[in-house]
């Protein structure tokens, strides 16, 4: 599932990495990412391999690389029930694309906060 969160003067939310526009600060939250899903965030922020890999492969260490002009940042969240969960992050200037198999609650209330969204 893929969510999209952008700032044109107010907070959007899409649900197509279609509404992607570099003018605007972005954020593409991609829940249990399909391959498909992973192609076309590759092709459409022209990603190196190397850095879609690393958020496609379960039980990757946690680790900070610098791939190009993008930064991917590997980590784990605990969940509600106190269980772990990988998150991948890859960001450059004015976008965040992060990458989990399960929902995050953390993340929903980011999301549900358009006064930290516009903040950031």
């Amino acid at each position: 599932m893929i969510e999209v969160i952008y700032l044109d003067g107010n907070v959007k939310t899409a649900s197509s990495i279609s509404y992607f526009n570099n003018k605007f600060k972005t954020w593409i939250d991609v829940t249990n990412p399909t391959k498909d899903e992973l192609r076309k965030i590759k092709e459409l922020f022209s990603l190196p391999k190397s850095a879609v890999d690393c958020c496609s492969i379960s039980g990757t260490r946690p680790r900070v690389d610098h791939v190009g002009d993008y930064t991917v940042l590997i980590f784990y969240s605990i969940n509600d029930d106190f269980s772990l969960s990988e998150v991948c992050f890859i960001f450059s200037k004015n976008f965040l694309l992060t990458f989990h198999k399960n929902k995050l609650s953390s993340f929903d209330g980011i999301k549900n906060d358009n006064y930290r969204l516009k903040e950031s």
